[in-house]
């Protein structure tokens, strides 16, 4: 029916991200929900939105505005447990990865969330706002390599 699948053979396919943490037990926290045409399996809130960064970083480095507004619409659920995603983050060397997506989000959206003060400010990278600037002139057609100096 036109729908778009796309098969990976792991979470994380670079070896370096793919031992980073037991993504196993993320199976132990999921929920059924029953739809119309029957059950689907959900990983909880705070385990989808680090999938739908690792994948977009990861896998697309960050390519098209709608994987970042899927993000930006998760990280505003008001029940995140964010005390799960900066921890589960430093366990697994993320932090950093996390902050320039998040940041990226807020930067492009003006989104504010918890996330941002706890898990953004204190890992993103020196010059974040010309890396910033550089997505978003790719994004919005102004891409040049002066951008690319960022």
């Amino acid at each position: 029916g036109g729908a778009l699948v796309e098969i990976h053979w792991s979470l994380l396919t670079p070896r370096r991200y793919r031992a980073a943490a037991n993504f196993d037990a993320w199976l132990d926290t999921r929920t059924v929900v029953q739809t119309e045409k029957g059950r689907i399996f959900c990983l909880s809130r705070e385990n989808e939105l680090i999938e739908l960064v690792m994948h977009a970083f990861v896998h697309h480095e960050l390519d098209t505005l709608l994987k970042l507004v899927d993000i930006a619409l998760v990280s505003r659920i008001p029940e995140l447990d964010w005390d799960y995603i900066v921890e589960w983050c430093g366990s697994c060397s993320t932090s950093r990865m996390f902050a320039v997506t998040l940041g990226l989000i807020h930067h492009l959206f003006e989104l504010s969330f918890d996330g941002h003060s706890r898990l953004v400010a204190p890992n993103l990278p020196r010059g974040a706002d010309g890396i910033f600037e550089a997505y978003a002139a790719r994004y919005f057609g102004a891409d040049s390599r002066a951008h690319g100096i960022a």
